[in-house]
């Protein structure tokens, strides 16, 4: 499912830093944004299996778009999950979801290095399906 209305390279979501995350800043390399929640089981069963592809694959950037939870929440989460995740951004009214037709989650976007969206997976993702994708993204 590709979406003309989804920009990413307009995409601007607050970080769980509290900074801006400003997604031009990404253009150039493929980007996987995922659309996650703390109280979604998929979410949670993919969510270290794709934190640890991030640490394994720094010519993709990886951004993990919690839906309309707040900073404490996913703070807590990720530290009693023992998580380390550089860039957890909140989509704190769904507009991203809305823009992106995600009609539930997880839902992982795939874009390559000019931004376009090239694969939406809705529902949680194996790893040999993400490690596949990831391998295409990179041709």
């Amino acid at each position: 499912m590709k979406d003309t209305q989804l920009n990413i390279a307009e995409l601007s979501l607050e970080e769980l830093s509290g900074e801006k995350l400003d997604f031009k800043s990404f253009i150039g390399k493929p980007i996987v944004l995922n659309l996650w929640a703390t109280w979604c089981a998929p979410c949670r069963r993919e969510l270290p299996m794709m934190a640890n592809s991030a640490k394994q694959n720094p010519k993709v950037h990886f951004v993990f778009a919690n839906q309309k939870e707040s900073a404490s929440q996913v703070s807590d989460y990720l530290s009693e999950q023992n998580l380390s995740i550089e860039h957890v951004v909140f989509d704190k009214k769904g507009e991203l979801a809305r823009k992106a037709h995600s009609i539930g989650l997880p839902t992982t976007l795939f874009f390559d290095a000019k931004g376009t969206l090239i694969k939406t997976k809705v529902g949680e993702i194996s790893s040999v399906e993400l490690f596949n994708t990831l391998v295409e993204m990179q041709r």
